[in-house]
């Protein structure tokens, strides 16, 4: 073992007899090194008045080193004890959004963590973003704010209630959040593994993980959690490449994707393969000629509604908007047919409700789409003339009735068991009570790997400057490009 893990059997053995001695071990702070102290101390007394006291000088020139050394420390000789309250596994999840601002990111992680705590074989957290008042009235639609995390706390689970007939275990908790005007999203504020106490910290489901990470600085993801598990939502790229510079954006906001993923997430399932390509990561759904005489009706409050208004006006059909209504409303219930031509989405939501009331979707030949066209319901085009063949027949024909195997694939009981088997949660070893500190236990490789992969992850940030991409690394001056 002390040849795999590159430490000289002397310097394990001395560590060990340093341990041993010690009866005070002064921890370093976890924030220490963006302070840029430079020095920690481990302070070992005998207990007869003479002290022997070393130090490891960590500047933050040297901060990498930092989860070297201490990593090879902790798992050698056990300075942390790993202790857990039962067997049960302990899942957080992590999300950028929620309620009542009805996007993907807000409803589906919130159904699963309903359906993950049905069956009580499990402990589930959901974990989503605190905004401040002056934020909410930005995101939140019909004026609804919130003076409490309690409150906004009621509001979620009722309307969760309301939607899947039972009362679910899993608690709520929440991390300072702000809202982003230029990037339309809601970034977190400060180290949101604190959220979690050391105790549960078991399996971490970051829903969007590049987004949950391109900011992150505190407690490494790997180091907190056993396992980290990154359910990948939102085509990043397609909404870069839009922007001004957006093809030298997209190019790097690729790499810095990729970098981040790889590094703080050990498993990665990508709802759809309209997303980017990532580091150890699987495709699954673990969440759907001129028209003359067609009118359509189209719903949406979202922030270019007004401008969907206004292009709705110079076609040569009848467009009614409407302002967004919740899919389960009686409204919809007297449509046959739902139009969704969209190719930015990864995994439309309103296109699985829709086939799960039995509607005919028409919808783009594109990866975004490939988990629906198992369902006879869902028709494809490839292009113009055929959005408008596809149309025209849908309108003629009558939806084919679901059977009990398809209603069950639309299902959150079928996604989760999508979820279980991507994630492989079910291969994970339990927690034990406790692993005493005596024992040493060390993978062949994995150990090392993860070592090297600390060291190489200092930390990064990016924000948008006029239009060009900023990196932040610790040590080193800004680095535009």
């Amino acid at each position: 073992m002390r040849e795999k893990v590159g430490v000289g059997a002397d310097k394990i053995d001395a560590i060990r007899r340093v341990k041993q001695e010690s009866n005070e071990v002064k921890q370093p702070n976890e924030h220490a090194a963006a302070n840029c102290n430079g020095v920690y101390e481990l302070r070992c007394g005998e207990g007869n008045g003479s002290e022997k006291t070393g130090h490891f000088l960590l500047s933050c020139w040297l901060y990498p080193l930092h989860f070297f050394v201490r990593s090879i420390f902790e798992e050698v000789i056990g300075v942390e004890s790993h202790e857990c309250m039962d067997t049960k596994q302990h899942i957080a999840i992590f999300t950028t959004a929620s309620l009542p601002w009805l996007t993907g990111t807000a409803v589906n992680p919130l159904f699963r963590a309903a359906y993950l705590a049905k069956d009580g074989a499990r402990k589930v957290t959901l974990v989503i973003p605190w905004l401040k008042l002056k934020d909410q009235e930005h995101v939140y639609p019909n004026n609804i704010t919130f003076n409490s995390p309690k409150e906004q706390e009621k509001y979620v689970l009722q309307w969760l209630e309301e939607r899947i007939g039972f009362r679910s275990s899993f608690t709520i908790r929440f991390y300072p959040g702000r809202f982003s005007l230029t990037k339309r999203s809601i970034l977190a504020l400060g180290d949101i593994t604190e959220v979690i106490p050391d105790e549960e910290a078991d399996i971490a489901v970051l829903e969007e993980p590049e987004h949950l990470t391109w900011y992150h600085h505190g407690k490494r993801w790997k180091l907190k959690f056993r396992l980290v598990i990154g359910v990948v939502h939102t085509n990043y790229l397609e909404y870069v490449r839009r922007e001004k510079n957006g093809q030298l954006q997209a190019f790097l906001l690729k790499y810095v994707n990729t970098w981040v993923v790889n590094i703080y997430c050990h498993r990665v399932i990508r709802l759809s393969a309209a997303t980017q390509d990532l580091p150890r990561s699987v495709v699954c759904n673990v969440h759907g000629k001129k028209l003359t005489g067609l009118e359509i009706d189209l719903y949406g409050s979202g922030e270019d509604s007004g401008q969907v208004e206004e292009a709705a006006k110079k076609l040569e059909i009848t467009v009614r908007v409407h302002p967004g209504r919740d899919h389960g409303d009686p409204l919809f219930h007297d449509y046959k047919v739902f139009l969704n031509p969209s190719t930015t989405d990864v995994v439309c939501t309103t296109t699985a409700e829709a086939l799960a009331m039995g509607k005919i979707v028409v919808c783009a030949n594109h990866p975004s789409n490939e988990f629906f066209k198992q369902f006879p319901n869902c028709r494809t085009y490839e292009d113009d003339e055929g959005f408008v063949k596809e149309t025209l027949k849908a309108l003629e024909d009558q939806p084919a009735p679901l059977t009990d195997a398809q209603r069950h694939e639309l299902s959150w009981e079928a996604a989760t068991e999508r979820f279980l088997e991507s994630a492989q949660l079910e291969n994970v070893v339990r927690k034990v009570a406790k692993v005493p500190s005596s024992k040493i236990v060390m993978s062949k490789s994995l150990s090392l790997k993860r070592n090297l992969e600390d060291a190489s992850a200092l930390e990064l940030s990016f924000v948008n400057s006029s239009d060009l991409l900023i990196f932040v690394y610790w040590g080193l001056e800004d680095l535009v490009i």
